[in-house]
């Protein structure tokens, strides 16, 4: 049982898997409490409750503290308990699926589905934690391996979960896109340490330096020659070809204000660019 944050995650499952049966955790970022509410539960565990329901139990206590501490449920509140003898399946499965992807073909693709999700620790400044079951479903297309079966082992491994939203289902994954440079490398050598997800491990590998070294295409304004642009007041559109709408992964505007001797100064740059389904990028 762990009372902090970010690690109902499917690495940490396969790390504890030859030590404990069960994982009981949350994926996201935890409020704390004092010592009264983090073990108020141990007064409600019965000689006869198995693992199960001792997970039921905490989960149950925390989501009574979380109603006071934050009752319009504005935060993220997940938990949930893990079968870590159906961990390994789980990671079977995932290696399965991405060495059956041909990142060549597919990065532009998978990177722009890797940055639409949601990233659990965003709020206190984590990057790379991933809602790993809707990534893989949005990425299905990349991958000729059935991911109803990763789906599947994912579902046969958290026998519980509690989530106030209905997009997690108890298990998170390293995903290297957003991170530090130095973050990245740090993490990506404990996963070489991992007996676990070996396959999945060299494809981050190389999604990461296909990333590094630039081969996503970069659409510039010297780039985009003709296509369709509009300026009205605040609001800055660009209408993008098919191909560079198959290609687009995520996008950065800077704004520049003119000063003396035609010389241009940045005043503003944000990575909150959204691509519509008309392939209007605004």
């Amino acid at each position: 049982l762990f009372r902090t944050c970010l690690m109902g995650n499917a690495e940490v499952a396969g790390v504890l898997a030859p030590y404990a049966d069960y994982l009981i955790a949350s994926e996201e970022v935890i409020w704390l409490g004092n010592a009264s509410s983090v073990l108020s539960f141990l007064n409600d565990i019965g000689p006869d409750d198995n693992a199960i329901d001792f997970g039921k139990k905490y989960i149950e206590s925390y989501n009574q503290f979380m109603s006071i501490v934050d009752p319009y449920e504005e935060k993220i509140n997940c938990h949930a308990i893990i079968d870590l003898d159906k961990i390994d399946e789980v990671f079977n499965e995932i290696d399965n699926f991405f060495d059956d992807v041909t990142l060549s073909k597919s990065f532009s693709k998978i990177s722009r589905q890797r940055s639409l999700i949601y990233q659990f620790g965003s709020s206190a400044g984590v990057q790379d934690i991933d809602t790993i079951y809707d990534f893989l479903n949005n990425i299905s297309d990349y991958s000729s391996y059935d991911v109803d079966n990763v789906l599947d082992a994912i579902e046969e491994a958290v026998v519980y979960n509690y989530s106030n939203d209905e997009d997690f289902y108890g298990l998170s994954l390293y995903f290297p896109y957003g991170g530090s440079i130095s973050s990245i490398k740090y993490l990506l050598n404990v996963y070489d340490s991992f007996e676990f997800g070996k396959k999945y491990n060299s494809f981050i590998d190389s999604f990461y330096n296909m990333k590094k070294n630039g081969s996503s295409k970069s659409l510039t304004m010297s780039a985009i020659g003709s296509v369709d642009t509009e300026i009205r007041g605040n609001e800055f559109k660009l209408q993008l070809t098919e191909e560079q709408v198959s290609d687009f992964a995520t996008a950065r505007y800077m704004v520049f204000r003119k000063v003396e001797n035609d010389y241009f100064m940045p005043v503003f740059s944000s990575y909150n660019a959204i691509l519509n389904s008309d392939g209007v990028l605004y």
